[in-house]
C-alpha cells in the first residue's frame, strides 16, 4: 500500500508530510498530486524532484494526475521525469478515456493505474479489453460491494493485472489481503 497526500500542499509540508511516511513510518512507496488542472507541467516535475530528493532512491514514487493532462502532455511529462523513476502514474488523463491510457502505457515506463470510477464487471472488463492499464484500482463502495470487487480482481487476475484497494483502507483491507493480484 502507498501513503498518499491527498490535497495539494506547499513544498515544506509535502517534504514533511512523504519524509514522515518514508523515513519515520518506512512506507515503502508515496504517492503525490499532480495535474493540477494540467496547466503547469513544470509545477508538476518540481513536486516530482522535491519529493524523490525527500524519499530518496529505495522508496517508490506514485503520482496520480486526476485525470488532468491530454495524452501528448502526460508523456511528455513523464519522459521527462524519467530520471525520478517514477513507478505509478494514476489516471494520467481521464479514466473514461481508454485509448488514451493505452497510448501512454505504451509510452512510458510507468506503470498506468485506472478504474476507480468503475461501477461494474463490464467497466472493468472494457478497461482490461483495452489494454489501457498495468493496474486496475476497484473501489468496493462504487462497483457493488465486495462481491463486485473479489469479480473484478479475477477479471484482472485472469490476464495478468495487479489490483489496487482504492482509498477507504477499512473498507478494502481485508479484501485486498485475501486477493493474490
Amino acid at each position: 500500500m502507498a501513503a498518499a497526500a491527498s490535497r495539494p500542499i506547499r513544498p515544506k509540508q509535502l517534504a514533511r508530510q512523504i519524509g514522515g511516511w518514508a523515513n519515520a513510518q518506512q512506507i515503502p512507496r508515496v504517492k503525490i498530486k499532480i495535474g493540477e488542472s494540467g496547466a503547469d507541467p513544470g509545477r508538476d516535475l518540481s513536486r516530482m524532484r522535491q519529493a524523490r530528493q525527500v524519499i530518496g532512491d529505495d522508496v517508490e514514487l506514485f503520482v496520480d494526475a486526476n485525470g488532468a493532462y491530454s495524452r501528448k502532455q502526460a508523456i511528455r511529462v513523464l519522459n521527462a521525469a524519467a530520471d525520478l523513476d517514477v513507478r505509478w502514474v494514476e489516471e494520467p488523463v481521464s479514466s473514461d478515456d481508454l485509448a488514451g491510457l493505452r497510448e501512454i502505457r505504451d509510452a512510458v515506463c510507468a506503470d498506468v493505474t485506472a478504474g476507480e470510477y468503475g461501477f461494474d464487471l463490464y467497466y472493468f472488463q472494457r478497461m482490461r479489453r483495452a489494454e489501457a492499464v498495468d493496474c486496475l484500482q476497484i473501489d468496493a463502495s462504487r462497483c457493488g460491494g465486495i462481491t463486485e470487487w473479489i469479480r473484478a480482481a479475477a477479471v484482472a487476475a485472469s490476464h495478468g493485472l495487479e489490483v489496487s484497494g482504492r482509498c477507504g483502507p477499512h473498507l478494502h483491507a481485508h479484501v485486498a489481503a485475501a486477493t493474490p493480484n
